[in-house]
């Protein structure tokens, strides 16, 4: 699937899609995405949306366009009450050329995004080159066995809800920090961290356990168990955590 895109007089458009599954109110999908290669699209590479659809994401190659001033892009999303897995994925190039800092960042490119949708696996996926590696925001997450890397701008993992398990990846190059746990304004929540190696960067929030104390101004509690992370400096991360773009209802 390439060259999905709408016309260049509509550049940020907040849609032009690759693959979308979206289930109507009151029915079920069940899909398999299985061995696809999806690049050049508008927006999504993948999305599946909506209670009742339930996918299984599994050995795609998904890539964006690079640095881009249009519509901020995501290369695997699920979203808005969807179900599913997302497994043995190469995801790359989402990057939204204006976010040049966390001060200057109106938007994001997010390699996997799960929005407000709960118990995702994200199991060994290999992502690199956008400003985000994996968000999520909807609870009891698994983000096991990735391999993160170059993150422009901002973070590899970064968590913005409540029991979300963090296990056994490897993060390298991320510009803000390896792992950023997120709080928006009236969310609590804890996050477990284990064995995930953070080489060369930062895990930004609170953890329990007495090993290493962080502090930010919003932060999540996480469980540390033997995480390879490290103490960063306060700061308001919870700024860009609303500017992750989902795409709904195309």
């Amino acid at each position: 699937m390439r060259h999905f895109r709408l016309a260049p007089t509509f550049p940020g458009c907040q849609s032009g899609n690759g693959i979308e599954v979206e289930t109507t109110s009151g029915g079920s999908s069940n899909v398999v995405l299985n061995s696809n290669s999806v690049d050049d699209y508008q927006k999504n590479g993948i999305t599946a949306n909506e209670t009742g659809s339930n996918v299984t994401i599994r050995s795609n190659f998904v890539s964006g366009i690079g640095p881009t001033t249009g519509a901020a892009q995501n290369g695997i999303q699920i979203g808005f009450g969807a179900t599913g897995l997302i497994e043995s994925n190469t995801v790359a190039n989402n990057v939204w050329s204006p976010c040049v800092s966390v001060a200057d960042c109106t938007a994001t490119g997010t390699g996997i995004l799960i929005f407000g949708s709960n118990n995702i696996r994200v199991l060994q996926n290999n992502v690199g080159t956008n400003q985000v590696g994996i968000f999520t925001n909807g609870s009891n997450t698994v983000i096991y066995g990735n391999s993160i890397f170059n993150s422009l701008v901002l973070d590899g993992i970064a968590i913005a809800s409540n029991r979300n398990k963090i296990l056994s990846n490897e993060i390298a190059q991320s510009d803000e920090a390896g792992v950023e746990l997120l709080r928006a304004r009236g969310v609590k929540g804890t996050a477990r961290a284990t064995s995930t190696h953070a080489r060369h960067d930062h895990a930004r929030g609170a953890h329990r356990g007495g090993h290493r104390p962080q502090v930010a101004l919003a932060p999540l509690p996480l469980e540390h168990r033997g995480a390879h992370v490290f103490p960063a400096v306060a700061h308001a991360a919870w700024r860009w955590f609303m500017k992750v773009l989902a795409v709904k209802d195309q």
